[in-house]
């Protein structure tokens, strides 16, 4: 199966919400992200993917991944990889809007 995806026009709907474009028996997702300007997401508490690697990619703007590790900042261009069951959030400490390309890999 292949499948040729366009979601140019969904960036708007992924305002401060992740929107998941592609499941592949759940074992697989990829979806798409806008951050806006100073957002934290989520708003409160932290994210946790038990049975999945995160991997994000930065089209667009600034981002800064936080766990209890630390503080990991990216920007457009680059790559962002999360290992399973690491609570985390994200967050966009800049004035512009940040456009990020997420996956989640099953372990």
């Amino acid at each position: 199966m292949v499948e040729v995806l366009n979601f140019n026009e969904k960036w708007e709907k992924s305002l401060g919400e992740a929107m998941k474009i592609l499941d592949v028996n759940a074992k697989i997702q990829v979806g798409i992200l806008t951050i806006p300007p100073h957002a934290r997401l989520p708003e409160n508490g932290f994210s946790i993917h038990k049975e999945h690697h995160e991997f994000a990619y930065v089209i667009e703007g600034e981002v800064t991944l936080v766990t209890d590790k630390g503080e990991f900042p990216a920007k457009n261009g680059e790559f962002v990889y999360n290992e399973p069951n690491t609570p985390h959030y994200t967050v966009n400490k800049t004035e512009k809007p940040a456009k990020v390309l997420w996956m989640l890999v099953e372990v």
